[in-house]
C-alpha cells in the first residue's frame, strides 16, 4: 500500500471509528448501553468499515479466503464487541482498527477459527500489538 493511500484509510478509519463510538461524554459503558438507539447510524458505519477492508489488497485477500461477506464481518465486529476489545490505544478504536489491518484481521479470524485457542487472550494481544505499534503477522501461542 502507497503512502497516499495509507493516509486516506488513516483519515476513513477515524471517521467510520468516531461513527461507531458516537459520543463518549458519558464514557465507554454510556456509550455501550446507548447502541441499541443508534443501530441504523451504527449498521451504516459497520457495512462502511466493511468497505474499507475491502478495498485494501490484504484484507480483500483475507476476507475472501475466509468467505467473510458482509453479514459475516457485521458478526465478527460484534464479536470483538461482546469480548470487550472497545477501547482506544494510540489513536486506534481497536475493534474498528482491528478488522481493517492485515494482520490483526487474520491473527483474529486464525483465534476464532481454532476452538483450542481464546478469544480472550486474543484481545490483550490485539491491545499490546497497537500498544506497542507492532508491525507483522501476529504469531499464534502454542
Amino acid at each position: 500500500m502507497g503512502f497516499i493511500s495509507s493516509i486516506v484509510k488513516s483519515y476513513k478509519l477515524q471517521k467510520i471509528s468516531k461513527m461507531l463510538v458516537g459520543d463518549l461524554s458519558g464514557g465507554m459503558e454510556s456509550t455501550i448501553s446507548n447502541w441499541g438507539n443508534r443501530s441504523g447510524e451504527l449498521s451504516k458505519a459497520i457495512s462502511s468499515l466493511y468497505c474499507l477492508a475491502k478495498k485494501d489488497p490484504t484484507t480483500r485477500v483475507l476476507l475472501d479466503e475466509y468467505k467473510i461477506d458482509k453479514d459475516s464481518f457485521r458478526d465478527l465486529y460484534w464479536l470483538l464487541i461482546r469480548q470487550q476489545f472497545s477501547r482506544h490505544i494510540k489513536g486506534h478504536y481497536i475493534p474498528a482498527s482491528t478488522l481493517v489491518f492485515g494482520d490483526t484481521l487474520e491473527y483474529i479470524l486464525k483465534v476464532k477459527n481454532n476452538p483450542s485457542l481464546n478469544m480472550d487472550d486474543a484481545k490483550y494481544r490485539v491491545i499490546r500489538y497497537f500498544d506497542r505499534s507492532e508491525i507483522g503477522e501476529i504469531e499464534i501461542d502454542g
